[in-house]
This record gives structure tokens, sequence and C-alpha cells, in this order.
């Protein structure tokens, strides 16, 4: 009996320490920016996000970003809806439209745990959308 309360009381400890781990490390906005949205930002270099993004660069708040790449991740940025759940966070951002589709823009889905990213979906456009008729 008393061994089975060690048991338990271990386990119990056990899992509120993982607990406490996965809220802590859960990664903030600012960790998306840095570890997912900058490579994208360098990858994806669409004619209408350079268009949204000399459209930032001439606004007021956007007078830091003094290159084309920290436009495109402001850009990028303003187009990330993030929900905290304490233990992970969801992130998704809006890309560009797809070839032939103005209809709604690719979508990347990443989840964040441990401090760490993983993505859900890609946010490339499918063949079907890329061929033109």
């Amino acid at each position: 009996m008393k061994r089975s309360i060690l048991v338990w009381g271990g386990a119990a400890v056990a899992l509120s320490g993982l607990v406490v781990f996965l809220i802590l490390s859960n990664p903030v906005l600012s960790d998306y920016q840095a570890q997912v949205l900058t490579p994208l930002a360098q990858e994806r270099r669409s004619a209408s996000d350079a268009m949204l993004a000399s459209i930032l660069q001439s606004l007021p708040i956007a007078t830091s970003a003094s290159q084309g790449e920290n436009n495109v991740l402001t850009l990028l940025t303003s187009r990330t809806k993030h929900s905290n759940y304490l233990l992970l966070s969801m992130y998704s951002t809006e890309l560009d439209y797809c070839e032939g589709s103005t209809v709604s823009r690719s979508v990347t889905k990443s989840i964040g745990i441990a401090g760490r990213f993983y993505m859900l979906e890609n946010g490339n456009c499918s063949k079907q959308e890329n061929t033109s008729s």
C-alpha cells in the first residue's frame, strides 16, 4: 500500500513537472517569426507579396524595416493567427494566392510545443490549383 502511494506520488510529480515544462517552453510569436516566418520570407517572393510589401514600406509603421525581406516578414506576421492553448500553440499564416485561384490564399499551419515548431500544412498549392487552364 505504501509503495503504491509512492509510485502514484512520483508519477504525479513527474507529470506536473512535464506540464510546467511545456507551459514554460510554449513558443511565442517572436519565436515563430524567427524559426518559421523568416525562412518563408526568404523563399517566398511572389509578385503579390512584393507589391503588398512595397505598400507596407510606404506606411509610417514600417519605416524601420529597410530591406524587402523584412517587409515580407512584416506582411507574413500580419497574416498570422496565433492560438495559445497553454501547453502548445497553433499558428496559421496566409501566404499568397495560388496561380489560377483568387478565391483563397494558401495557408501554412504549424504547432509549437516545447520550443519547437512542427508543420501540419506547408502552404503549397495543390497540383490542381497550380495548373493553368
